[in-house]
């Protein structure tokens, strides 16, 4: 389930996102760390990655993002800013973290693995 928020002052600009991943059988919220029961440093190592995906993508001209803030990007991550789509699990950041309105809200993907989504090596 996500709910995004939007300003508008003649335009619409991405003001929040909420996510959250229920149990269907159980009727409660999933913690982020449902899909990783094994992984220790899950948050460190999540940061890492997302820090890394965002200077690549600053590298790459795939997006403009702040250099300043791609390199802090992982410090922006929080574990409940997360989303399940058919792709696999979604990632996001607060809107405006690392670049103006027209960046959107920052999203990583971890890919559907067999097992789940699948983690990055870092």
């Amino acid at each position: 389930l996500t709910l995004e928020l939007f300003r508008r002052n003649g335009r619409s600009i991405p003001a929040a996102r909420f996510g959250t991943v229920w149990s269907r059988s159980a009727g409660v919220p999933l913690p982020l760390r449902t899909f990783f029961p094994k992984v220790l440093g899950l948050r460190r190592r999540l940061r890492g990655w997302i820090r890394s995906e965002a200077l690549e993508r600053l590298r790459s001209g795939f997006c403009l993002y702040d250099p300043r803030q791609a390199a802090q990007a992982g410090s922006h991550f929080s574990p409940q800013n997360f989303y399940v789509s058919d792709r696999g699990l979604v990632l996001f950041l607060p809107p405006l973290t690392l670049g103006s309105v027209s960046e959107g809200i920052p999203e990583f993907l971890l890919p559907w693995d067999p097992a789940g989504p699948r983690l990055p090596e870092n």
